[in-house]
């Protein structure tokens, strides 16, 4: 798997390395930083490169309001965690990830209007379509247009990939409540009998 050959690259290994590990103020902090990124990226273009680069950067801005509102989700979600409220963590965390996939949407948009009319644009024929029906290269396949464009690729994947890492722990941490919210019932049972 490639994630097992460059795990320093994922946000896996980010999740690690932060103290503490899962924090919403943590999470805070990197979509602040994100938003800044996307920011700073539209107030330093001209004009024609600016528009070009507004076409994904209206998707990103979606998603980056679709991820703090998965953030205040989970802000809660982590504190009831925290009070052993097996129920409202469950509910949290549902909501938080119902939001994730707006946020995975629009990031995947972004993805999409990026790469447009490039060697990477998803919806353009594949090398071996093009050959069999003479279709041209991709508008912008320059080594110009790739460098342009590749930075903001990987961010957009770098935030794919954070999304998709938090889900993993939210599915595991609903594991765990549904667990913990089964045995107090059942305890809860018990103690009537």
């Amino acid at each position: 798997m490639e994630i097992d050959k460059h795990p320093e690259h994922t946000y896996f290994a980010t999740l690690l390395e932060s103290q503490p590990q899962f924090s919403a103020s943590n999470l805070f902090a990197e979509l602040h930083s994100e938003t800044e990124y996307w920011m700073a990226l539209l107030s330093d273009l001209d004009g024609k490169t600016f528009l070009r680069a507004l076409e994904g950067a209206r998707h990103t801005f979606d998603a980056l309001k679709h991820e703090n509102r998965i953030l205040r989700h989970l802000e809660k979600a982590l504190d009831a965690h925290g009070k052993g409220d097996w129920e409202e963590a469950c509910k949290g965390y549902s909501r938080t990830l119902s939001e994730m996939w707006f946020a995975i949407s629009d990031w995947g948009s972004a993805l999409q209007e990026t790469a447009d009319e490039g060697p990477l644009d998803h919806y353009y024929p594949t090398q071996a379509e093009r050959r069999a029906k003479n279709i041209e290269e991709p508008a912008r396949s320059s080594d110009e247009d790739l460098q342009e464009i590749a930075p903001h690729l990987f961010h957009i994947y770098r935030n794919l990939d954070r999304l998709f890492c938090i889900g993993q722990e939210l599915a595991g941490r609903q594991r765990v409540c549904l667990i913990n919210y089964l045995q107090a019932r059942e305890a809860h049972k018990s103690q009537e009998a």
